[in-house]
């Protein structure tokens, strides 16, 4: 029992024995893996923008007994990745010492703005002991910048969907978001260039980037066909808009000005109703001239013609048409470049008086012959066939020239272009002038047609050269745009040429017909008291008025053919002035209608009906099963209804042009209604009222010309009024908008006007009168009034100087103050 009690004792302690010896090599092995060593690590910078380098401070220090040796690196990390590294070094630490280290650290040029970290490793015997810093990448000027194009290009896709979509939720949201963004915008621009805060500017970064891929992915999301399609109305009907105060003041001094223009249409009334040998006839037998009277005129007027073909016969030789292939290319380059000096040189280049000018002679004269031939009439066709083939070389050659150009240089809408995109009655005016100096020019034995022909050019060589710049830059409204004003000049000049071809030739009778009414109030003049003599004056002068109105009279009645009744006579003289102003007066009231708040009385109706379709059409898709149709199938389903209905209405249209019956009107009205409704919710007139009217009214004109059968027998005399009226109205548009324009910097112009202004802004700004600057431009539908601002840097600090709310209440009280829309923008001019 004594000898196995000791054995068990003995087992006991050889087991506790080895536990010991475990231990202790346990305890070992753990100094060994975990060496005595640290380190200590900070910057001289919180961040840096890419390119830029931070200096790293290290201090690595060791508890063992015996020296140690080992390697240090330094890296850029984000995300756990590595994105740039330090050349590593070695570090020698002594026993129980410590050893520093400065390590410059490069951030990549490629290195995207945000939160990064810099990683510190020091590696020895296989083990390594860590830290890590945060660093904060922050973004460049240049990075800033295309943070701003990519707004850029979400603020106009935004602004589009407004236009269109304005009511939708998330199209609001998307505006709210974009508020925001421009907060913290304006905040990350201002650290950056203060270089403040880096580790906010990161984060600014970083939420401004993300924030809009959010809103490209949700603008992308929203936007459908609508967008796409009513884009083109929303920028038509923007050209048609303008500040109902002055749109009505202007439309109102046009209806005057067309009074005026009745008048001269009626006073004119024998020289453009007949022919030329008809008028002169006429004339001669209401004077008692006799018959060598009028052979002396006939004989004139074949001088005429004569000299006008020699001269129409240059032009329109090979030289004549290389000078003006030339003045197109020298206009279209002058243009380009803005440079007027050239625009005149090639306005003496071009010998284009003999074209149209010849044209409208030969209209003026066509019924004169010559040798057993229609001389006039021969003039007349020769003339234009010139003068067009002229003007398409011009716009070729130009168009040839700016492509050309543009593969070289970049091509940029100048002063010079604008001036041909925007024609308006004080162009037409020119091109009036233009056309009467080139006929009378040309009608006469002058040694001056070089210079009458650049006045010509003046109307004709730019513009035309303006239609080949604008197709080759693929700039839809300066090519329309010019090519309305090259059309309303040749009209001009050949109207001008045409008065005054008929004038000149029959001026020796007028002539006569003066220096009677002249010698005849000399005498009355004579002797006796001055107020006798001016009695007797001024009772002849309304003699020699009554007879000058009696001849008129009566040269009407023969030309009218000798009608019965007065009634007759102004009914016949009524329906020839109508169909020369007709197109001014049609023109004008298109234009009142469409450019002003009678508009809105078009895009009501689509908007009341698009509205209860809506309303219908959610009723009925509540009820079935099934995800909501997208905005892009309803679209296209619509645009089927609309080529459905719009083939029905061409076949209503042809059976009412046939049988002219009541029903068959009531169809066309009813297909044409159909059409209407749906073509108009493609084109969105529901929100654009200009374009509503202006659709609402061709589409009807049109409808009316197809289904009636007189007018559709006259319809290419219809369709060339109807370019007319195009032409005009396209005038009168362009004219309210240099109008309007005019209108401003009148009033800004104005001591007064501006002293007002400034003290209005001042005021509520908190500031003094001579620290605001205005000025006034003009955009669709109102005046924006641009007032500059100078505060101090510290007051600025302290606050805006005008809240939105501050803003919006001066801009009230501005446009109570000038009777019309106001827009107020305010800058801040800062100082020390």
């Amino acid at each position: 029992m004594l000898a196995d009690s000791g054995g068990c004792a003995v087992s006991k302690r050889r087991t506790l024995t080895a536990l010991a010896a475990l231990a202790v090599l346990a305890n070992a092995a753990y100094g060994l893996a975990q060496p005595h060593v640290g380190l200590n690590a900070s910057t001289n910078l919180q961040g840096a923008p890419p390119g830029g380098e931070v200096g790293v401070s290290v201090r690595v220090f060791s508890q063992e007994e015996t020296p140690i040796e080992g390697v240090l690196h330094v890296s850029l990390v984000r995300a756990g990745g590595v994105i740039s590294s330090a050349s590593p070094q070695i570090l020698q630490i002594p026993p129980k010492g410590s050893s520093s280290a400065l390590v410059t650290l490069r951030v990549p040029e490629d290195a995207g703005p945000g939160a990064h970290s810099i990683r510190v490793v020091f590696a020895v015997n296989g083990e390594s002991v860590s830290a890590e810093l945060p660093f904060y990448v922050t973004p460049t000027l240049s990075q800033i910048a295309e943070l701003a194009m990519r707004l850029t290009d979400i603020d106009e896709r935004l602004d589009r969907l407004l236009q269109v979509r304005g009511d939708d939720p998330k199209v609001q949201a998307l505006s709210s978001l974009r508020e925001a963004l421009s907060i913290k915008f304006g905040e990350l621009a201002r650290l950056v260039v203060e270089g403040e805060d880096p580790e906010r500017a990161a984060e600014l970064y970083e939420e401004i980037v993300s924030s809009l891929g959010g809103m490209e992915e949700e603008i992308d999301e929203v936007s459908d066909l609508r967008i796409f399609f009513w884009s083109f109305s929303r920028e038509l009907d923007l050209s048609l808009s303008f500040s109902p105060q002055l749109s009505l003041e202007f439309w109102t001094k046009v209806a005057t000005a067309s009074i005026w223009v009745l008048l001269i249409a009626l006073a004119l009334f024998p020289l453009y109703s007949t022919g030329y040998t008809t008028l002169a006839t006429l004339v001669v037998r209401e004077l008692d001239l006799g018959e060598e009277a009028l052979e002396s005129v006939n004989r004139r007027a074949v001088e005429i013609l004569k000299r006008v073909q020699d001269e129409l016969g240059s032009a329109s030789s090979l030289r004549g048409m290389i000078m003006v292939a030339l003045a197109g290319a020298l206009a279209s380059v002058g243009m380009m470049a803005d440079n007027v000096t050239a625009v005149i040189g090639s306005m003496l280049l071009a010998p284009l008086m003999s074209t149209f000018v010849a044209g409208a002679v030969g209209l003026a004269l066509y019924d004169v012959w010559s040798e057993g031939r229609p001389l006039g009439l021969d003039l007349f066709y020769r003339g234009f066939r010139v003068g067009i083939k002229g003007t398409a070389l011009i716009v070729l050659l130009s168009a040839m020239t700016t492509f050309f150009t543009r593969a070289f240089v970049p091509v940029r809408m100048t002063e010079q272009l604008a001036l041909r995109a925007s024609p308006n009655l004080a162009d037409l005016a020119i091109a009036l002038a233009a056309g009467f100096a080139g006929a009378v020019a040309s009608m006469q034995l002058s040694d001056a047609s070089s210079l009458v022909g650049s006045a010509v050019a003046i109307a004709l060589v730019p513009p035309a050269a303006a239609v080949g710049v604008g197709v080759a830059m693929g700039n839809p409204s300066l090519a329309v745009g010019a090519l309305t004003l090259t059309t309303v000049n040749v009209v001009a000049i050949v109207s001008a040429g045409y008065l005054s071809a008929k004038i000149y030739a029959i001026y020796p009778l007028i002539k006569g017909l003066y220096r009677e009414a002249v010698d005849s109030i000399s005498e009355a003049w004579g002797e006796g008291s001055p107020a006798a003599r001016a009695a007797r004056a001024t009772g002849e002068t309304l003699r020699s008025i009554l007879i000058l109105f009696s001849t008129w009279l009566r040269v009407t009645i023969g030309i009218l053919g000798g009608p019965g009744t007065i009634s007759d006579l102004t009914s016949m003289v009524a329906r020839r002035v109508a169909i020369l102003v007709g197109p001014i007066l049609v023109a004008w009231a298109l234009g009142a209608a469409i450019s002003t708040d009678l508009s809105y009385a078009f895009s009501d109706v689509y908007s009341a009906l698009f509205e209860s379709v809506e309303d219908l059409g959610e009723r009925v898709l509540a009820y079935l099963p099934g995800p909501t149709l997208g905005g892009d199938l309803v679209f296209l389903g619509v645009a089927v209804l609309a080529a459905a209905s719009g083939r029905m209405l061409l076949a209503e249209v042809s059976k009412a042009r046939e049988s002219s019956g009541l029903r068959d009107y009531v169809r066309v009205g009813a297909a044409g209604f159909a059409f209407w409704a749906a073509s108009g919710y493609l084109l969105g007139l529901h929100r654009f009222s200009h374009v509503a009217a202006a659709y609402t009214i061709v589409l009807a004109a049109g409808i009316g010309v197809a289904s009636l059968k007189r007018l559709w027998r006259r319809r290419r005399r219809v369709a060339l009024y109807g370019f007319v009226i195009f032409t005009l109205f396209t005038l009168m548009v362009h004219s309210a908008a240099a109008f309007e324009r005019a209108r401003a910097a009148e009033a800004m112009g104005s001591e007064t006007v501006s002293q007002l202004v400034r003290s209005i802004v001042a005021s509520y700004a908190g500031v003094k009168p001579s620290d605001v600057d205005v000025s006034a431009g003009v955009e669709p539908g109102r005046w924006v009034v641009r007032a500059v601002v100078t505060v101090s840097e510290s007051r600025l600090r302290a606050g805006p100087v005008m809240t939105p709310k501050v803003v919006t209440a001066a801009q009230d009280a501005l446009s109570d103050a000038l009777g019309v829309d106001v827009v107020l923008r305010v800058e801040y001019r800062i100082v020390p």
